[in-house]
């Protein structure tokens, strides 16, 4: 399997504008938060545009997102509640990606996601049933399916060595991935500011008008 051929699909879960990155409310205020957000969505759908030219669906509660969804090609749809991995699995079931066999889940705080490193993972899944891209706090950066409901979604804490686990212990062929530009996913304000991988563009813009805060913050910590 290659990138771009259309037999799989991408998926990228981002909540509602106002819910994300919470944790971020002490640092950052509701714009702010906003448009880090946009800012990283918009880098994740770059990188995944650079690698895979079939199908990609954005899974939200949010419609504000659509002018982003629209610019990258993907398909918005409707996250219909339940948290995380409820949005996972619901956007996993769509007639869509059950036709197309194969699912790379994305979450969208991953603004240094690298095009060849997302090729990498979808060529893995040629192979592999599961494919696993742990982060540095042991959450994970990315996960493969084939087909799309092979395990269910389990994202949280722990969640790389859990998603391993279950596919294993259902006996199928997992690619543990070490993928350093998904390692440091954004969950606090330093993690802006640490990671061997570069931002991507729009995200590295808002740093950059946001220095002074994020540095002191990260002085704190």
């Amino acid at each position: 399997m290659t990138a771009g051929t259309g037999g799989m699909c991408v998926i990228v879960p981002v909540k509602g504008l106002g819910d994300a990155k919470s944790r971020l409310a002490e640092v950052l205020t509701p714009p702010q938060r906003a448009a880090l957000v946009l800012a990283m969505l918009e880098d994740v759908l770059i990188a995944v545009r650079a690698a895979h030219a079939g199908l990609l669906l954005l899974v939200t509660p949010d419609e504000e997102y659509a002018p982003a969804a629209s610019r990258a090609g993907a398909e918005l749809i409707e996250d219909r509640g339940g948290g995380y991995n409820a949005a996972v699995t619901q956007a996993l079931a769509a007639a869509a990606a059950r036709e197309a066999g194969v699912a790379l889940v994305l979450p969208a705080d991953q603004p240094r996601a690298q095009p060849a490193e997302l090729r990498a993972a979808i060529e893995a899944l040629g192979e592999a049933s599961v494919a696993v891209a742990p982060s540095r706090d042991g959450g994970t950066g990315l996960l493969g399916l084939r087909p799309p409901d092979v395990i269910a979604p389990a994202f949280g804490i722990g969640s790389a060595a859990r998603h391993r686990a279950l596919g294993e212990a259902a006996g199928l062929p997992v690619a543990w991935l070490e993928l350093p530009s998904l390692r440091d996913d954004v969950d606090e304000a330093g993690d802006l500011l640490r990671g061997v991988t570069p931002l991507g563009e729009a995200t590295a813009a808002f740093v950059a008008g946001h220095a002074s805060l994020l540095e002191q913050v990260s002085r704190d910590d």
